[in-house]
């Protein structure tokens, strides 16, 4: 008995929610993730959502998900399009069922919601701000829930999902009365991501490339005809699937160490206390992850193996500058004034403690604005095998990405701009009219500081 509890994992309070087929791709990647170290601890449960009943069977032959954990919600097995109204109306009509099918997989225990998903689909645009009001009205009854959003950017020159973007983020950032706010957006990007990992993981990408596309990869005329995206040897959804499935991983390293927090058990220590729900307290609403895993702290130990700790100081400052400049999951400028931090370190607790807070924060100085708060939490474990890791957290930085898609989108809107006829657009391909849109896009240009007035005739 005693040997049992010593190895006693306490119950996660979080449950996850992957809506569309971005969101079920990573809610399944990250379940595989966790069968294959043999536990799936760290949430309470799970629930794949989509409107397409296509991607849903891609969805359950790929990552082998149970049946009772996913759900089609509307009556077209086709999905919404990029007519992301219809999904926001699909959830209200749906609500008893995906309700009922929450409780069974023990959501109706969670304090924490996380929904990932894609920000410029129609069905994860969409339903994520109903499904936020509905989660809140049903399961926020006995006590405050948080609902963590973790949306994924699209490609560049799609404009209509940058259009979808702004909308979505619009309404994550509306005020709590009205019910759809996140209480946290981490937002992560296909484009840099990608870019990312061509640059700082070259080899093992070109193999990928090589092996998936059938591109050789000595060939540089090939190569740029996959960056330029002209003449190419296979459709544009097996380019863009091979992307996801490079870039995904990053995203299931963010959710992994974001999830540290969700459970405790024997030989694990967090200090100073901190949950699920403190990051939300502690970040502006819309904040960007920049992750270094499997810091080689090893390097500062002498022939003793004795750590030599004011090394470990000035190597962590290098981290984290390498970490914001080249690891950051969305594109953020040189100097991002970030107006809130909160950092996860996590490894070994004979080394990580709040010792190395100073020397983070010195190196944060450089990427934050005056006043900006700095919220440290180290996660400590007895043992010396686990890696150590640290997860950035910029809350509300400055954002050249969200400059690049107010611009898609604004093209989009002037297109379609200039007479009653060639407006009735955003009614038929959206839902919802051009001054929504319009309204949304100038607030978003506010928040982020980008000049002009959207929607001027």
């Amino acid at each position: 008995m005693e040997r049992e509890s010593e190895t006693q994992t306490y119950t996660s309070n979080v449950f996850l929610i992957g809506l569309g087929e971005c969101g079920g791709n990573l809610v399944g990647e990250y379940i595989n993730k966790e069968r294959e170290e043999g536990k799936l601890e760290r949430v309470t449960g799970y629930l794949i959502l989509n409107t397409n009943r296509y991607d849903l069977v891609k969805t359950k032959e790929k990552y082998k998900v149970p049946p009772e954990n996913m759900l089609m919600f509307g009556d077209t097995p086709m999905g919404v399009g990029g007519r992301f109204m219809e999904a926001y109306n699909l959830i209200e009509i749906w609500w008893d069922a995906i309700a009922e099918q929450i409780r069974n997989l023990g959501g109706d225990v969670a304090s924490t919601f996380i929904i990932l998903t894609s920000t410029g689909g129609g069905t994860g645009c969409g339903a994520t701000p109903a499904l936020i009001r509905k989660i809140r009205e049903t399961f926020g009854r006995s006590g405050r829930v948080y609902i963590y959003v973790m949306g994924v950017l699209p490609f560049e020159d799609q404009t209509s999902e940058a259009l979808n973007t702004i909308w979505l983020l619009h309404r994550l950032l509306q005020e709590p009365e009205k019910g759809e706010s996140a209480d946290l957006a981490i937002l992560l990007s296909n484009r840099t991501m990608l870019r990312r990992r061509l640059q700082h993981e070259r080899s093992m990408i070109m193999d990928i490339l090589g092996s998936r596309l059938g591109v050789d990869i000595t060939d540089v005329t090939q190569l740029n005809s996959i960056v330029l995206g002209s003449e190419l040897p296979f459709s544009a959804k097996v380019l863009e699937q091979t992307f996801v499935d490079i870039v995904n991983p990053l995203i299931i390293q963010t959710l992994v160490k974001l999830l540290q927090l969700s459970t405790f058990m024997p030989g694990k220590n967090i200090f100073p206390v901190t949950d699920m729900a403190d990051i939300a307290n502690k970040l502006d609403t819309i904040s960007i992850p920049a992750i270094f895993t499997e810091i080689p702290y090893q390097t500062t130990m002498d022939e003793q193996g004795n750590i030599d700790m004011e090394g470990l100081a000035m190597f962590l400052q290098e981290v984290v500058h390498v970490a914001i400049k080249y690891y950051s999951l969305v594109d953020i400028q040189e100097h991002p004034q970030a107006s809130s931090v909160l950092y996860l370190l996590s490894g070994p607790r004979h080394i990580v403690d709040v010792h190395l807070d100073r020397p983070i924060k010195t190196a944060l100085n450089e990427y934050i604005a005056e006043g900006a708060a700095v919220t440290p939490t180290f996660i400590q474990y007895d043992s010396w095998e686990v890696p150590m890791d640290l997860l950035i957290l910029l809350g509300l930085p400055k954002l050249e990405e969200i400059r690049d898609l107010v611009s898609e989108a604004e093209k989009l809107i002037n297109l379609h701009s200039g007479s009653k006829i060639k407006e009735r657009w955003f009614l038929k391909s959206k839902g919802v009219s051009k001054e929504t849109l319009v309204e949304a896009l100038n607030e978003i240009k506010d928040l982020f500081d980008i000049g002009g007035t959207a929607g001027e005739e």
